[in-house]
């Protein structure tokens, strides 16, 4: 999809030591979403021709404070400081396995300081690198933070998808017999139980972002202790949570004071009677002349309409505590077993998906079937302490998690890929792994590792809670992004030509320029405009250096920073 040349895949300083939650978050944002990759791609081609920004050249100026940020992620920007922990002193890195990628864009650049960025994001919105977070709520917060100029490439790709719930009610009506011979043709009967089934159809809604999988009550308690205990799949958590029925609790809905326009109606016999209610046919009572109330049960489900062709689920995974209980608390420790294990595909069917569903679901899925994996992230709970202190954590809860980022190297053409075809990325650290141990990681399972200083074992749990499914890319399926971001190129240019005049009618403006302002002694500062107040007639500026000030701009000495 384009020329990606100008790539570069950096570690992020974890500056707080808790900051993981936000660094997984822009690795996510920038390399496993193929439209805002590919925005950002385009950016960068469009100011600099070949893309090739890594020679100091300043960023461009997208009007977005978040945009600029990723800009100068993604192309190596050398318009701040790094940390020392560059390349130099990591064994691990992307560069060192080049004859196992297939795509050149793929660059090692030193580890990047994400200080600016992040105290931007504390201070303009909320969103906290020095307390721990959870790191899929952080990038769909980072997804609106794009708004404006992605609104309609993040419609068309992460928030494409399209359910509406669907109301099944239930009531015995009548029993018949049916005569039938048997082998012998001797006459029997046999009693069949017709049942009233109404149905009420919701609106269809905006799909959840992301998605959430988890088991039901009911599939829970359907599966024997030994299924538990095997690997489970997530395409059938996928299909629980899309079509597996549940009993509406609390109060009977209101069936017999409805209007006949808002459901419809029919009759059905035994064998149509969902599975989730067959254990509650006691309480279905047959309606006669002499009685009185009728007794209704309900079930509710999710009808999916569309596949979104960027597609982020969040798997469900026990809380830490459990974890480290099922692990620890076993009598075979040196060969723990499985904890929440989930089967991950790299690829899967999206027309299958949509299959479920049919025929009630009136509409089609995307165009393109294979949904590849473009990237996770993990959680990781250390289990290296010792027993006493796993007790003393199991008594106060106080566990710590980490997250990491699992990226995709390239978009493989068939459907195997090469030995080392993805990224694992932890804070500074980038290694390449397999499919083998990717599928490992992505699933569920405890890695032992040696120390480097010392003859002592580190041990870790690494599971995926978010996983990141995109189309495959093919070029008739992608028009539409590319006709969007050339939509948002264009607006682009033709807001630098007339900002110089709009500027003096509206402050707001300024927001996202980048600018040096004179201090004491003649010295200017570098900062970006994150935020104008009309109460006051400010704005406010966030220094290169983390510092937050607000200025009447117009009493300043200002050197605006050409785009």
């Amino acid at each position: 999809m384009g020329d990606e040349t100008a790539f570069t895949v950096r570690g992020i300083d974890n500056i707080s030591n808790v900051s993981c939650h936000v660094s997984c978050a822009i690795q996510i944002l920038c390399h496993a979403i193929p439209p805002i990759r590919q925005l950002l791609l385009s950016l960068l081609d469009h100011y600099h021709g070949t893309g090739e920004t890594n020679n100091g050249t300043t960023i461009p100026n997208s009007h977005n404070v978040l945009v600029n940020e990723l800009l100068d992620f993604v192309s190596g920007g050398s318009s701040r400081p790094h940390s020392n922990s560059s390349s130099s002193n990591n064994n691990n890195n992307i560069s060192s396995n080049n004859n196992n990628r297939h795509d050149e864009s793929w660059t090692l650049f030193s580890t990047w300081n994400p200080r600016r960025l992040f105290t931007y994001l504390k201070y303009c919105h909320n969103i906290d690198y020095e307390q721990v977070g959870d790191p899929s709520t952080t990038l769909i917060r980072l997804l609106h933070l794009l708004i404006p100029p992605c609104e309609t490439l993040l419609k068309q790709s992460v928030w494409e998808g399209q359910t509406r719930q669907v109301l099944e009610g239930y009531r015995r009506f009548q029993t018949s017999t049916i005569t039938t011979n048997d082998d012998n043709d001797d006459i029997v009967h046999h009693l069949c139980q017709d049942y009233l089934q109404r149905t009420k159809y919701g609106k269809i809604k905006d799909m959840a972002c992301p998605l959430v999988l988890r088991e039901t009550t009911s599939s829970k308690t359907q599966r024997t202790q030994q299924q538990q205990q095997q690997q489970q799949s997530m395409l059938n958590l996928l299909q629980h949570c899309t079509t597996e029925p549940q009993v509406v609790q609390g109060l009977e809905y209101p069936w017999e004071t409805m209007e006949a326009d808002t459901f419809t109606e029919c009759m059905v016999d035994q064998s149509y009677l969902p599975t989730i209610l067959k254990c509650h046919d006691d309480d279905l009572q047959p309606t006669t002349a002499a009685t009185a109330t009728t007794t209704w049960m309900t079930i509710k489900r999710t009808e999916l309409h569309r596949v979104p062709r960027v597609w982020l689920l969040h798997v469900e995974r026990p809380r830490p505590l459990e974890i480290i209980q099922n692990l620890w608390m076993e009598s075979d420790r040196t060969n723990p077993p499985p904890v929440s294990s989930v089967e991950v595909p790299f690829v899967f069917d999206a027309e299958t998906v949509h299959a479920w569903h049919a025929p009630t679901s009136s509409s089609s899925p995307v165009a393109a079937t294979r949904m590849l994996l473009q990237g996770a992230i993990l959680q990781v709970i250390d289990l290296t302490d010792d027993d006493d202190d796993v007790a003393a954590e199991l008594l106060e809860e106080e566990i710590e998690v980490h997250s990491v980022a699992l990226l995709r190297c390239f978009a493989p053409h068939e459907e195997s890929s090469s030995p080392s075809s993805w990224v694992l990325i932890d804070d500074e650290q980038r290694i390449t792994i397999d499919d083998d141990r990717a599928s490992m990681l992505l699933a569920g399972s405890v890695e032992t590792q040696p120390n480097s200083n010392d003859d002592t074992e580190s041990k870790a749990y690494y599971g995926a809670t978010l996983l990141v499914y995109a189309i495959s890319e093919e070029e008739e399926v992608q028009q539409d992004w590319m006709d969007t971001i050339n939509e948002i190129l264009q607006s682009l240019v033709k807001k630098e030509d007339n900002e110089d005049k709009s500027i003096a009618s509206n402050p707001e403006n300024l927001v996202g320029r980048r600018l040096k302002i004179k201090w004491a002694k003649g010295k200017y500062y570098p900062g970006v405009v994150t935020r104008y107040d009309a109460s006051n007639g400010k704005h406010q500026v966030l220094y290169d250096d983390g510092d937050v000030k607000e200025y009447v701009l117009a009493k300043k000495t200002i050197e605006w920073e050409k785009d």
